[in-house]
């Protein structure tokens, strides 16, 4: 598509497949791929570990790989010092090799045929976390990174449905996993590796059954190098754990095709942007990310450099303006910093140059939603160069996902950056790059068409009212339904999971997203509309699950009698509509020493401040508590917000609630 002309080009192409069912679309595919076995687009690699062999040429020993702002007593660094190549290789081989030498990843073959070699990390990103990256790579061992802030419950669950006997990580996280393992939590774990430490890790209290050791004494321990190991496309690279709606967080399975299959459109990106072998990458989204795992592994691949941020998301846009990076993968909460950014300074100018500067904005406006260029030679170098240079001044590409965001925030950063952002949708079970859109494309507010590797279809959900033979408000076809991808990016399944393999995956290979599409009339892009599963994100880009939350509220509260838990990804909080009776607002009201008004802010502050207490004593990390309450005395059956079987209808009860849903948020923002 780079090359078609701007006024031609399409997202996906329909394959009129004759298979196909009353109750759902075509199969659409890129338009590359119509007519092509998708399981052998890919001939290049065999397994990510080729992206190495290549990397680690001779040829490309001085090339710099690795960065970080190094730290000279209490203050770091204004520049990123680089490692090469050829020192990042003899790094990687050398901790891998102590890894296997140390008989820290045994092998363990618990589910079907899958004989691993497993590693935990539980870390903010560092260099050292990075080199332990490739070395699990060249050595065949597979990554289970584990995401802190699912909580403590998920944490445990993921270290031991792995059984992993070896976890490297931070400093900082040392005494978590250390008070885990005295309270018997953790029966399997045998070794830390605490990463950024050189030399044996001293002013640590001893725990019964578990060794600590230095990066570095890993490093040493494998002076004898091991041969790399023989890994071929259907090795599992990693574990991806990512939270269930209820219950226990699932360990998605990444294999070594799932990645090759992310090449294509990766590099499709690559050469729209104009990358030529000089990609420079911030790395700062967490690693059990698979997007960011995704993102980072291809830098590699494609001869890029990768520069880890200080470990402060306060320091962030330092870092950025410091490594000055050509590629930006970031999520909605981050653009929207740097929007209100520019608008707070553009608000601080003397008027006349405020008119300047939203003049050149409107002026570039009319030429990006005319033929997609967000550039300008005569804007660019007189107003809007110093907003960029606060980037870094190099930005080729901003990728941006995990969450929506309003389609005028991405096209006024896209005038005042002089940069694309593309738009994007990914799932942990379908490698985290299934579908994007294009960087000229003139309009917003959609995530474009499938990787060339993919092809989706979408399927009726008559139970949320959308249908694959819906039509648009001027009656013209407008499919909605569930959506559904197939390919070789899809994951293997679920690690001792087969009931959330069945429910998940088909036997002829579709994924079942849960998330509810429509296909626009703007050149055949889907845009997700709603989510048949209940799980969400707010613009952090982190997942809520509202049932656990409503059920375990209600649970721990005789007063509530009923909840719904609201968020979205414009939003960075959770607020919630309780259904109390009367009578027990009238009780509340008393202990709260105010009248039972629905509105009365001492009663909301009573009301918050219990909710409070059960999160604390249910461990709810900082995301899942709540903000602001909205009171209403009719149970949810009278406010015609649940079906017949008694569940909960979210969409329609965002609609019932919607002022006061606007009116709650209005509330935290004047209070903040």
């Amino acid at each position: 598509m780079g090359n078609t002309p701007q006024s031609n080009w399409v997202y996906s192409v329909c394959t009129n497949n004759p298979d196909k069912k009353e109750d759902e679309t075509h199969i659409y595919r890129h338009p590359s791929s119509i007519g092509k076995d998708l399981s052998t687009l890919v001939t290049k690699y065999s397994s990510i570990q080729d992206f190495f062999k290549e990397r680690f040429e001779p040829k490309f020993s001085d090339r710099p790989i690795l960065g970080s702002r190094l730290r000279k007593g209490d203050k770091l660094d204004e520049v990123f010092t680089f490692r090469t190549n050829a020192e990042v290789r003899a790094q990687a081989e050398a901790f891998g090799s102590g890894l296997l030498n140390l008989d820290f990843c045994p092998k363990i073959q618990e589910y079907r045929d899958y004989e691993l070699q497993v590693v935990g990390v539980m870390s903010k990103n560092t260099v050292d976390y990075l080199i332990n990256e490739i070395a699990c790579v060249l050595y065949g061992i597979t990554i289970v990174p584990i995401y802190d802030t699912l909580g403590e419950e998920a944490v445990i669950f993921s270290l031991n449905e792995t059984k992993l006997k070896t976890c490297l990580v931070h400093p900082d996280r040392v005494e978590f996993l250390f008070r885990l393992k005295e309270a018997g939590s953790l029966p399997h774990l045998e070794n830390l590796v605490v990463l950024e430490s050189e030399g044996p890790v001293t002013g640590l209290r001893a725990v019964k059954g578990l060794s600590v050791l230095g990066f570095g004494e890993v490093k040493a321990a494998g002076e004898n190098r091991r041969e790399w190991a023989k890994v071929g496309p259907d090795s599992i690279w990693a574990f991806s754990y990512t939270s269930g709606t209820t219950g226990t967080p699932k360990g998605v399975l990444i294999s070594h095709k799932n990645v090759l299959s992310t090449t294509l459109i990766v590099d499709e990106m690559a050469d729209q942007a104009g990358f030529q072998d000089d990609a420079v990458y911030l790395s700062y989204l967490p690693m059990p990310h698979v997007l960011e795992r995704v993102i980072f592994i291809n830098v590699l691949r494609l001869n890029g450099a990768v520069g880890v941020y200080s470990g402060d998301p306060r320091a962030l846009l330092d870092d950025v303006r410091l490594l000055a990076p050509t590629l930006f993968i970031t999520v909605p909460r981050v653009l929207m910093k740097i929007h209100d950014g520019i608008q707070k300074q553009v608000r601080s100018l003397p008027i006349i140059v405020q008119n300047f500067f939203r003049n050149a904005v409107h002026s570039k406006l009319l030429q990006l939603h005319t033929n997609g260029s967000v550039t300008s030679s005569i804007y660019d170098p007189t107003i809007f160069r110093k907003v960029r240079n606060q980037l870094g001044g190099r930005l080729k590409l901003i990728l941006t996902g995990s969450a929506p965001i309003d389609k005028t925030v991405v096209d006024f950063l896209k005038v005042c950056l002089s940069c694309p952002i593309i738009e994007g949708y990914g799932q942990t079970e379908a490698s985290g790059i299934e579908i994007v859109n294009q960087p000229r494309d003139s309009e917003a507010g959609h995530i474009g068409g499938p990787s060339q590797t993919l092809e989706y279809k979408l399927v009726d959900a008559p139970d949320f009212g959308y249908f694959s033979s819906d039509c648009d408000e001027l009656g013209n076809p407008a499919p909605r339904g569930e959506l559904w991808v197939r390919g070789p990016g899809v994951s293997p399944g679920y690690y001792n999971n087969d009931e959330k393999n069945a429910e998940t995956f088909t036997p002829d290979g579709w994924l079942r997203s849960g998330d509810i599409a429509v296909l626009t009339s703007h050149r055949n892009a889907l845009k997700i509309i709603d989510r048949k599963k209940n799980l969400f994100k707010l613009q952090h880009g982190e997942y809520i699950s509202p049932e656990k939350l409503e059920a375990s509220y209600k649970e721990a509260s005789a007063h509530i009698e009923d909840l719904f838990v609201y968020g979205d990804g414009q939003r960075t909080c959770l607020i919630a509509v309780l259904s109390i009776n009367e009578k027990k607002l009238e009780k509340l009201a008393d202990e709260a020493g105010t009248s039972p008004s629905l509105d009365d802010p001492k009663l909301k502050k009573h009301i918050l401040g219990l909710l409070d207490t059960i999160a604390k004593a249910k461990k709810f990390n900082s995301l899942e508590k709540i903000r602001n309450v909205i009171l209403d005395t009719r149970t949810f059956q009278e406010a015609g917000i649940v079906t017949s079987s008694m569940k909960l209808k979210r969409s329609e009860a965002a609609k019932v609630y919607k002022q006061q849903i606007s009116e709650a948020y209005a509330e935290i923002e004047t209070a903040e």
